[in-house]
């Protein structure tokens, strides 16, 4: 089950709760039991496991790109090099 974080402006404080997804969000502050408890947007940690994962595959650009170890997922241009 996922975890939320949530804020009081009540009391200040933000609250993590675990619940399913499909349930409906906290209204009210386990703390001060209060109603006008708010669901934060928070990060998410993403792990890609398994064969065929790899460090160097993420932010690749097969139509040139980062020159960066890894890329960096920037829209850079290879530099075209003109005839003598």
């Amino acid at each position: 089950m996922p975890t939320y974080e949530y804020f009081c402006p009540s009391c200040n404080k933000t609250i993590e709760i675990i619940h399913k997804a499909s349930e409906p969000d906290i209204k009210i502050c386990p703390e001060c039991s209060k109603s006008g408890l708010k669901r934060k947007i928070s990060k998410v940690g993403l792990s890609f496991q398994g064969s065929g994962f790899y460090i160097t595959d993420y932010g690749r650009n097969s139509t040139g790109g980062c020159d960066k170890p890894g890329g960096c997922g920037c829209k850079k241009q290879p530099t075209e090099q003109k005839p003598e």
